[in-house]
């Protein structure tokens, strides 16, 4: 994903994503990218009117995902297929905490 750099010098590493790319590299949709970053689980920049992701954000997405042993719409197995929003109640009258930044 480097960029070509002046003839002759190393090339420029790829330091943002759009979020189509971001989205490609998660392998989901862009929707729910949009959705991520509103959230605040997924850093985000605004570049004039473009919207771009850090691949550092991603990278750290996906490592707070990898340290909490989860996927990212379950808290737990028992939630499984529900939404995994803070302050919001599952069928079993568990209340999600909110997310470590």
């Amino acid at each position: 994903m480097a960029e070509r750099g002046v003839m002759g010098a190393e090339p420029i590493p790829r330091l943002l994503l759009s979020p189509e790319e971001a989205a490609d590299a998660l392998k989901i949709g862009r929707t729910r990218v949009y959705a991520l970053i509103a959230s605040g689980d997924l850093r985000s920049v605004l570049i004039g009117r473009s919207r771009r992701i850090p691949v550092t954000a991603v990278v750290e997405f996906v490592k707070r995902l990898e340290d909490a042993g989860r996927t990212m719409d379950t808290a737990s197995s028992d939630h499984r297929g529900e939404r995994d929003r803070v302050g919001e109640t599952p069928a079993d009258g568990h209340i999600l905490e909110p997310r470590a930044s």
